[in-house]
């Protein structure tokens, strides 16, 4: 069921993102102990910038149970499991969507024929992976332009991190 239809039948609709989608909970758990450790004296948002872009740390740090002023070395073990939480799982609930006629996708780019189908590798150019909006490629309106460029996105990192390429 596509989200806007899921809404519109009255379900509710939770979108969830890791944002450190490489490390377990453990390892962001432990991490974090050893930055808090390591800036005793820094605020939460300030230590979040080294781990995610700075507008999103000061919104990690407003949704977080803890006071923005709070020095990290404050912060106790129960509130640090909070935060590890909303990093592993960064959810909210949709509401609504806007109209179809606010829908927009860009069409154009890289001709799906000079990129390898499998792992979205340039033809020309090796080495250099080619992806989402990227490539001359255009769907439908919800979410399958979004599900294209998570698609091509994993297909190329993986290609990428294979060995030897």
């Amino acid at each position: 069921m596509v989200v806007v239809d899921a809404l519109r039948a009255g379900y509710e609709v939770f979108l969830s993102i890791d944002l450190k989608p490489g490390m377990t909970e453990e390892e962001v758990h432990a991490r974090l102990q050893r930055e808090f450790e390591a800036h005793p004296h820094q605020q939460l948002s300030t230590l979040l910038q080294g781990w995610v872009p700075a507008t999103l740390a000061d919104v990690l740090a407003g949704l977080s149970p803890i006071e923005p002023e709070r020095r990290v070395h404050r912060i106790r073990a129960d509130e640090r499991a909070d935060l590890v939480r909303l990093l592993k799982d960064f959810r909210w609930t949709l509401t609504g969507s806007l109209p179809i006629a606010a829908g927009m996708v860009t069409a154009g780019g890289v001709s799906l024929k000079e990129v390898d189908p499998v792992t979205f590798e340039s033809r020309k150019v090796r080495g250099l992976y080619i992806v989402g909006e990227l490539l001359d490629l255009a769907a439908d309106t919800g979410g399958f332009n979004l599900q294209a460029a998570f698609s091509t996105g994993y297909l190329a990192g993986a290609a990428a991190a294979l060995p030897g390429t």
